[in-house]
Formats: structure tokens, C-alpha cells, sequence
């Protein structure tokens, strides 16, 4: 029981430490130095149940305690900054851990211990025991209320960022209540211990929704976690199933050589079992979500056959991205150097060149996929994006050469330039856009923009050779009059 438990600890400590650290790197800003305190005060509360193995001492569990408040306290100011709500309020908070973890340091919260084992301590509580118990329970309390009530009043990315911390949460706090208080109300306090590893899952779920933009929503990660669930049922079954057939059916004893046999078909057979019953949850749960392969086949198949016409090509991918992944509205704006050319929309009512200025030259700047929901709140481009209905800008560059003087003389470059940016309205369901909706289109991109060379060296081709013909016509013409006028001159001698 130590040692599964004692690694259990260590593994959360280390993860809760290295995870707070990672976001620190990721981003610098209130939320990210909010959530590395949080994280680093739960990778102390989870280590300091680890020194009670080998040592418990008064001052060792006061320890527990102490970091325990500090952690909720820190949980509370990083649900506060991290739902933007006022700052005051997480230093009100962040002040009230610091009292709490100094006072739980003293006899008012544990005057002394009375034994210690690894299913927990038996200690003489002080005056204020009880205030501190409640402390935890309260901002457990405040962290689901706040990150509820502002889930209900924000939409898109941030959202469901919310979602995945009120997940982590929930779990933790499931968790923690379970081994702590209902499990011991029935006798079994053996996984005691277990409160402090299990802030993992909060920390974790937190760090993911900072960092990992649009990996895939909430709903998907249930999708994955429901298929890999399913899987290891059977494949546990299976294994079951056998080991019992082969000692109760037929009397014989498992040997090394059956195991190896049946590790190396659960072993073989694991992916593609995962990939059927993936296939299987997907079409119970999500019957309206487009398959990735085929609609990028789609979106190829339409720049290969229609790559002498622009104006095809374009309604094509509009038409087949609104209906596959069900969008409201979309467009693709050509460019012609730094003005626009054509447009070419489905769903926004105007087509107007104004409208589209200011979007074109955020990719442009960009010079990569903008997603609305990533952007700053206050920003201008937001701003932009919002009064035009625009959820991702997807810039297609094409690679131009350009002469460049450096120390080494005169080099060829090759710079992507704009040359078109295809626009996604909103979906119909009202979802985000996920990384594989983004994947998908950063993917055909490419494609698109050589569709559009394609059609503009064709065109241009079938200008050149119109031109031609105009010029050869012309001559004809010339020569023809030319003929005339002798003819005019010798009839006006003959006359």
C-alpha cells in the first residue's frame, strides 16, 4: 500500500509543479502567474503528504493543513482573474490564504497528534479547526458558482475553456470529498491520502484550457474518453474470458507461452478495435460531424477539376464547407497586390469591398489563420471581425520571388503573398471552431492557392492569345486596305 500510494503523490507533485511551470513559459500574463501559484502551492500541499511517511511530527502535519488552506485560497484568486472578474477580489482572496496557512501553523487549528497512520492522523483539534475545514469547502463552493455563472454569460473559445476548468474542479472535488468525508463515514479510510493527488485533475484540465487552443472541444474529449473506455472493457473482458475458458472450460493451467499469445493479439488488436468503436460512439453521439478525409478530398478534388475558372472554384469550396460543416456564412476574397479583386460570398449580404478591406489586410498582417475567439478582447481587430460576422480567416498564399540585397549580395527570395482569404461565419449549431476544423482548412489552403495560379496564369494565357488574335486581325485589316488604296490609284491613272 506505501508504494503505489507514495508514487501516486510523488507522480501529482511533479506534475502539478512542472504543469504551473509550463504555463508560466506558454504565456505571461495575470492568468498564467494566477494559475503557476495555484499549480506550485498544490505540488507543495501534495509533497508535504509525502514527508508524512517518513515523518509525523506535529509540525509535519500542521504542514498538510497549512498548504491545504493556501491551495484553496490560490484556487479561488485563479478562478477570479481567470474569469476576469475584479483583482481586488483574488488579493482579498490570496491575502485570506496567507492568514489561514500561518494560523494553521499554530495550535488554534492543531494543538497535537495523537497517532498517525497511512490511513490518516488522529489529532486534538484547536479553536479554529472547524473554521479552516470550512474555508476548503467554501471556495470549492465560490470556484464552481463563479465559473458557472460566467459560463452562462460568455460564448465561444473562452467558453469553453470554462468548461475544462469546471471539469478539473468537479473532479477534485469529487474526489476529495469521497476519500476524505463520504468513505469514512463508512469505515474505509484507507484512500484517505488520495485528496492532495487528486488536485491533478484541476490543475491539469486548468493548464490545458490556457495553453492547448482548440485541441478539441469539451464534447470530443468526452467522445475519446468514452471510445478508450469501451475498449479496455473489452479487451479486460476478453482477457477475462479467456483466462476463464481455459482454467474452468478445459482444466488447464495458464502458461507463459498462452499468455504471451494473448498479450500479442490485445496488443495487435487494441488500434483497430479503438478505431471501430471511435466510428460506432461518433455515430451515436455525433451524427451531424463531417469526416475529416473526405471533405479535405472534397475540397481537392474541386481545386484539381475546376483550375481554369476562380469564380468555380470558389463557389464550389464555399458551397461544400457551409454544407459539410455546417456554417452560416462564408466567403473568399481575391487580391490583386495590395487591393481586392473579386469576391465571392454565400450568406453576408454585402459584398461590398469595404466591408472586406479591413479583414483582408488582419490575414494579411497575420499571415496565418485568425481565429476570433483568440483574439484580444479589446482589441480592434476583434472589433473588426465582430461588426463583420467572422469567426476564422484563413489567408491562401501563394510564393513569390522577390530580389533581396543582404552581406551576402543579391539573393532570390520566395515570400508568401496573399493572394486570396477565405471567411467563415459562425457555425449553425453555434460551436466553436475546433483544431481540427482549422487543421482541415489550414490543409486545403495550399491547394487553393495553387487552383488560383492555375486559373490566373490561364486566364492570363487566354488574354495574351486574345491579344494575338486582336493584332493579327488588325494587320489583315491593314493589309487589306492597303490593297485598296492601289486599287484606288490605279483606277483614278486609268481614268
Amino acid at each position: 500500500m506505501y508504494f503505489p500510494l507514495g508514487a501516486v503523490i510523488i507522480t501529482a507533485s511533479v506534475f502539478n509543479f512542472l504543469l504551473g511551470l509550463s504555463v508560466l513559459r506558454q504565456r505571461r500574463n495575470k492568468s498564467s502567474y494566477s494559475f503557476a501559484v495555484f499549480a506550485i502551492a498544490t505540488s507543495l500541499w501534495t509533497a508535504s503528504n509525502i514527508v508524512l511517511f517518513f515523518d509525523t511530527n506535529i509540525i509535519t502535519v500542521r504542514l498538510t493543513y497549512a498548504f491545504g488552506a493556501l491551495v484553496m485560497s490560490a484556487s479561488l484568486s485563479f478562478v477570479i482573474i481567470f474569469t476576469r472578474k475584479k483583482t481586488k477580489f483574488a488579493y482579498i482572496s490570496y491575502l485570506l490564504g496567507s492568514a489561514a496557512f500561518f494560523v494553521s501553523l499554530t495550535p488554534l487549528v492543531i494543538s497535537k497528534v495523537i497517532s498517525y497512520s497511512i490511513t490518516g492522523q488522529n489529532v486534538a483539534h484547536g479553536i479554529l479547526f472547524e473554521v479552516i475545514s470550512s474555508w476548503f469547502l467554501i471556495t470549492l463552493i465560490l470556484d464552481l458558482a463563479i465559473l458557472i455563472y460566467t459560463k452562462r454569460q460568455v460564448s465561444g473559445f473562452f467558453k469553453n475553456q470554462i468548461r475544462f476548468v469546471i471539469l478539473g474542479i468537479t473532479l477534485f472535488g469529487t474526489i476529495a470529498l469521497t476519500v476524505s468525508f463520504f468513505l469514512p463515514i463508512l469505515g474505509i479510510s484507507k484512500f484517505m491520502m488520495l485528496d492532495s493527488p487528486s488536485s491533478l485533475f484541476f490543475v491539469g484540465f486548468s493548464a490545458y484550457a490556457i495553453i492547448r487552443h482548440r485541441l478539441m472541444d469539451i464534447r470530443l474529449l468526452v467522445l475519446k474518453s468514452i471510445a478508450y473506455t469501451i475498449t479496455l472493457i473489452l479487451i479486460a473482458g476478453t482477457y477475462v474470458t479467456s483466462f476463464y475458458l481455459v482454467i474452468e472450460r478445459f482444466r488447464q493451467e495458464v502458461g507463459p507461452t498462452l499468455n504471451i499469445l494473448i498479450l500479442l493479439t490485445i496488443a495487435f488488436s487494441f488500434n483497430p478495435l479503438r478505431n471501430f468503436v471511435a466510428k460506432a460512439t461518433d455515430k451515436i453521439f455525433f451524427k451531424n460531424r463531417y469526416n475529416f478525409r473526405e471533405l479535405l478530398g472534397k475540397i481537392n478534388d474541386i481545386a484539381n477539376k475546376n483550375s481554369r475558372s476562380i469564380s468555380g472554384t470558389s463557389i464550389k469550396v464555399l458551397k461544400t464547407l457551409i454544407e459539410d460543416m455546417r456554417i452560416n456564412k462564408a466567403a473568399i476574397v481575391l487580391t490583386s497586390g495590395s487591393s481586392l479583386s473579386e469576391i465571392k460570398a454565400l450568406g453576408y449580404k454585402s459584398k461590398s469591398k469595404n466591408l472586406w478591406d479591413k479583414p483582408v489586410k488582419i490575414a494579411a498582417d497575420h499571415g496565418t489563420t485568425v481565429v476570433y475567439d483568440e483574439l484580444e478582447e479589446d482589441s480592434d481587430e476583434k472589433d473588426i471581425l465582430r461588426k463583420a460576422d467572422i469567426e476564422v480567416l484563413v489567408p491562401i498564399l501563394s510564393e513569390q520571388e522577390a530580389l533581396s540585397i543582404n552581406e551576402k549580395g543579391m539573393e532570390v527570395e520566395k515570400k508568401g503573398v496573399v493572394q486570396a482569404v477565405l471567411a467563415l461565419g459562425p457555425k449553425k449549431s453555434g460551436d466553436m471552431y475546433t483544431s481540427e476544423d482549422l487543421k482541415l482548412l489550414e490543409l486545403a489552403a495550399p491547394q487553393l492557392a495553387l487552383a488560383f495560379e492555375n486559373a490566373k496564369s490561364f486566364k492570363e494565357k487566354e488574354q495574351r492569345i486574345a491579344e494575338l488574335k486582336s493584332i493579327n486581325k488588325m494587320f489583315q485589316r491593314i493589309e487589306q486596305f492597303i490593297d485598296l488604296d492601289k486599287l484606288l490609284k490605279q483606277i483614278v491613272n486609268e481614268a
